[in-house]
């Protein structure tokens, strides 16, 4: 809000003589910043509706190879994502997985270097499908992998972009959905994100 209300006074300003790369920045800034303040009120209110137990989720049978590659490509993600694994069946909300998706990349983007890799693993075992989202990053504490799905929840000295919602978020959908959600880590090894969901068992069609 602030960045908004400081580039809005200053095209306002009569005094100051703007060139017009001045006027294209500071509207930038103002487009940047209003996409943040949208989002950061879009995580309060899902995290509101999740603590007061009204997320309730519309399952469908997806596969769950093409649930997440549409997540990836819907995520926007401003990075390299590559998408690997077996498939299974599961019943889920397409669009609550795709939110879970979308702040995992997010998260990972957030933690890996510029030129790194996130990569998405899908495995299946008898009961659940399991997506892997893993990071390049410096990793985390063990102390820290159930904190950080706490609201707000910061690490020491991470002064990166955000208000700590987006984990949080995540593991309420995905228990909404009957599923959980886990970090992995060893510091300086980079950071697994995994979520599993019950597989979808559909019984053989006995020939006729």
């Amino acid at each position: 809000m602030t960045g908004i209300r400081t580039a809005v006074g200053a095209l306002r300003s009569e005094t100051l003589e703007l060139t017009e790369q001045d006027r294209r920045e500071l509207l930038e800034t103002i487009d940047l910043d209003s996409e943040r303040l949208s989002r950061l009120v879009a995580d309060l209110l899902d995290l509101s509706r999740l603590e007061a137990g009204a997320a309730a989720p519309d399952p469908e049978i997806w596969s769950l190879d093409d649930l997440v590659r549409a997540s990836v490509d819907a995520s926007g993600a401003k990075a390299r994502v590559s998408v690997a694994g077996e498939s299974a069946l599961v019943r889920v909300d397409a669009g609550q997985f795709q939110r879970v998706l979308a702040n995992l990349i997010e998260n990972a983007v957030k933690f890996s270097p510029q030129t790194g890799v996130v990569h998405v693993r899908t495995t299946a075992t008898r009961k659940e499908a399991i997506v892997r989202v893993v990071d390049q990053g410096p990793g985390i504490a063990e102390a820290d992998l159930e904190r950080v799905f706490e609201p707000f929840y910061r690490g020491a000295g991470d002064d990166r972009a955000g208000a700590g919602l987006g984990l949080a978020i995540a593991r309420g959908f995905v228990e909404a959905n009957g599923g959980r959600v886990w970090a992995e880590s060893r510091p300086g090894q980079g950071t697994t994100l995994a979520v599993a969901l019950p597989v979808v068992e559909v019984p053989a069609q006995l020939p006729a």
